[in-house]
């Protein structure tokens, strides 16, 4: 027999909790539905079901989480260990622990990637909500452009008929971000899914006009401040970028025409790194007016192409990376994306970390075919580090503005796997003072 609406409901929230947190069931009653309880179970990592005879076992659990943690604590620097390690550790720091209690301190030790700190679950939130931010594919309009309604609408009124600003490209295939002026977001059709090709929307000249009571929001055209320090990163005095997020009210995210993104100050500490533009100002306009042109261009080539069209059906995805025929490797930017900036280390104090700022660190570097290095996004920088720091294999496959890029560690080169064309690579230290 199927769920009903409620029960279905029920698992929804039990599965987007459960992703952080175990769940344990306790069935109480003549016929509890052990099939349901089940379910909510498996979808937690670390949870179980728990016979009522056991119910006051259980009432230990906590203290038990907390024991198995100091044990852990004291194991961690070995290799692998025994419950006859578990046990001796246990012995050494309490005396008169029952058998049950000894189980329970080894099932959680067992399942220890279910205990995380609420420091780590916040940290691998924030990094799943960073994903919803990034640009991952070429067909797509770039983040900060305003948008409308397009052909394909089918929405209803979800837009107050009025304009938005794109966010990200969503980790759901054939999907993008809209953040409507009403403060409304959710996700849209713009290319193939790989079930049917549609667009939803379409880029806007439309401004962003803010209310009396709004600072700035996203959507707002912005250049550097009175407090500008980011050096270049806006690529030079007089350009004019777009507001994407708004993190908090004082930490600002913007997307400049050369694809930088990154976090700026906005009244953090009193500092401004950024100033908002008058979106009728003539020189705005004039940029607006040129930008709009290219967004178009690329816009109507997606929808009338039949080449293009194709492409998109021929987009694939492996482990969340993306490529099409339909466009070449080009120069990318987008190397310093969106991190947080607060640092519990420093005594509290909450320091402003710009994303672009790659001074303490190397990053890894592509060579043209005109002989410019260019870094890498950050999501491949990342997975290149990862890939170095287990020091096996040679060969990393990483997404580089919408193609899927195979690099060999020990040659250090990359070659694109759609046009075969190859570059080299190399992992540059900006800062060589740094170590």
């Amino acid at each position: 027999m199927g769920l009903d609406n409620t029960s279905v409901t029920i698992i929804d929230r039990v599965r987007d909790m459960g992703r952080w947190n175990p769940i344990f069931c306790i069935p109480v009653g003549q016929n509890p539905n052990i099939c349901f309880l089940g379910t909510m179970i498996i979808e937690s990592k670390g949870g179980k079901l728990i016979p009522w005879n056991e119910a006051k076992q259980f009432g230990r659990y906590a203290l038990n989480i907390d024991l198995a943690s100091n044990v852990f604590q004291q194991l961690s620097d070995k290799d692998g260990f025994s419950r006859e390690d578990i046990t001796s550790e246990v012995s050494k720091m309490k005396t008169g622990v029952t058998g049950k209690d000894l189980n329970d301190v080894c099932e959680i030790i067992e399942k220890r990637h279910a205990y995380r700190s609420s420091r780590c679950i916040e940290k691998e939130i924030e990094e799943e909500q960073e994903q919803e931010f990034q640009e991952k594919y070429a067909h797509m309009p770039n983040v900060g452009t305003r948008v409308r309604r397009g052909r394909d609408w089918k929405w209803k009124n979800q837009d107050a008929q009025g304009a938005g600003t794109v966010t990200g490209h969503s980790n759901r295939f054939g999907w993008i971000n809209v953040e409507w002026d009403t403060g409304l977001s959710l996700l849209y059709r713009y290319g193939n899914d790989g079930i049917m090709t549609a667009y939803d929307i379409e880029p806007s000249d439309e401004p962003r006009i803010l209310l009396e009571d709004q600072p700035i929001a996203v959507g707002c055209l912005v250049r550097r401040g009175p407090d500008w320090k980011w050096g270049d990163q806006d690529g030079g005095p007089g350009n004019i970028g777009t507001v994407f997020r708004l993190k908090t009210p004082t930490e600002i995210y913007v997307r400049w025409p050369n694809g930088n993104k990154s976090n700026y100050r906005y009244g953090y500490r009193g500092h401004h790194d950024i100033e908002i533009c008058d979106p009728f100002d003539p020189s705005v306009l004039e940029t607006r007016t040129r930008q709009m042109s290219s967004l178009m261009s690329k816009h109507n080539e997606a929808l009338n192409s039949k080449e293009a069209a194709d492409a998109n059906v021929t987009w694939r995805s492996t482990g969340g990376m993306t490529f099409s025929k339909a466009y070449s490797l080009k120069k990318s930017n987008d190397s310093k994306k969106d991190t947080a900036f607060s640092d519990s280390s420093h005594h509290g104090r909450s320091i402003f970390r710009n994303q672009c700022d790659n001074s303490t660190c190397g990053i890894w570097q592509w060579q043209s075919l005109c002989g410019q290095w260019n870094d890498f996004p950050k999501d491949a920088n990342d997975t290149i580090m990862e890939f170095c720091s287990k020091g096996k294999g040679t060969t990393v496959i990483v997404n580089l503005n919408g193609q899927l890029c195979r690099i060999n560690m020990k040659k250090k080169t990359m070659t694109n796997t759609i046009t075969k064309e190859e570059f080299n690579v190399r992992l540059y230290n900006k800062n060589p003072h740094v170590g």
